[in-house]
């Protein structure tokens, strides 16, 4: 009877290692290495990330450097990536593969028949991506609260919030004519200003760059974003404009009290 008991508990460790290979990977993963043939195996020399739901795929690249934090999204996919299992998976067999994968790690394998031949994607050929949740970046994680609203503001000041770009004018007080600029957004915390710049609208075609970097609040008139001095000058509570210098020339930006667009907040919530 032992031997039974014990037998059965070694098949039920089994099948639950199985299980839990199997499962779809959701959340913020971090590239660790490419795997060639299945034994030749490289670093990537670059931060790639997937930030992955039941509804999308998101790839993000990111990096720290003096003092700022930047990253680039790239929403390859809106449909999630799926457990395939280590098989063929398309007409061809050469689709993307998704296995060993739980809450913590997955391996994607995808086969290069696209890309010219370099060091880390030989053409023809299959390559395994292996990500896991180990070394995710803090500053990027902190930079994503920042977007989420979950950094509590110490010192609330005017600026406190999310505001969005409206566009360059030739006048300070936004009356004279507008001009069209990117859709930028930008969140200020009391110690930081994340800018957002990018195709946020529609979620088919959603890629966003977002910088993270110091701000300084000497006054409710001039506050120093990383390098640059930015005179403000309030039309309304919710409306202001703000001079900066490009060139040697002054810039006049009009901005608006606002929301991040759904898209973001989908992807974010």
């Amino acid at each position: 009877m032992k031997k039974i008991i014990l037998l059965l508990a070694v098949l039920w460790g089994t099948m639950s290692t199985v299980s839990a290979q199997q499962e779809n990977p959701r959340g913020l993963y971090k590239l660790q290495k490419f795997v060639y043939d299945n034994k030749t195996e490289k670093t990537p020399p670059f931060n790639q990330y997937k930030l992955l739901s039941d509804e999308f795929s998101m790839q993000i690249e990111h990096i720290d450097q003096d003092g700022t934090t930047a990253f680039r999204m790239i929403n390859q996919d809106k449909h999630p990536l799926n457990y395939t299992g280590n098989v063929p998976v398309g007409e061809d067999g050469k689709g993307i593969q998704i296995f060993n994968s739980n809450k913590e790690k997955f391996t994607l394998r995808w086969y290069n028949n696209f890309m010219p031949n370099s060091a880390l994607f030989p053409f023809d050929a299959f390559i395994n991506e292996e990500y896991s949740k180990k070394g995710v970046a803090e500053t990027l994680v902190g930079a994503f609260d920042i977007i989420k609203g979950n950094v509590k503001v110490k010192t609330p000041n005017k600026f406190t919030g999310v505001w969005k770009r409206r566009g360059m004018s030739d006048k300070v007080d936004g009356s004279g004519q507008l001009f069209e600029m990117p859709t930028m957004y930008k969140i200020y915390t009391d110690t930081k200003v994340m800018q957002l710049v990018g195709d946020m609208d529609n979620p088919n075609t959603l890629q966003v760059v977002g910088n993270l970097t110091p701000c300084t609040f000497y006054t409710d008139r001039l506050i120093l974003e990383y390098h640059s001095s930015c005179l403000i000058t309030w039309i309304n509570d919710n409306t202001y404009s703000l001079i900066w210098i490009s060139d040697g020339y002054p810039v006049v930006e009009i901005w608006d009290r606002a929301e991040l667009p759904e898209t973001l907040k989908k992807v974010f919530k």
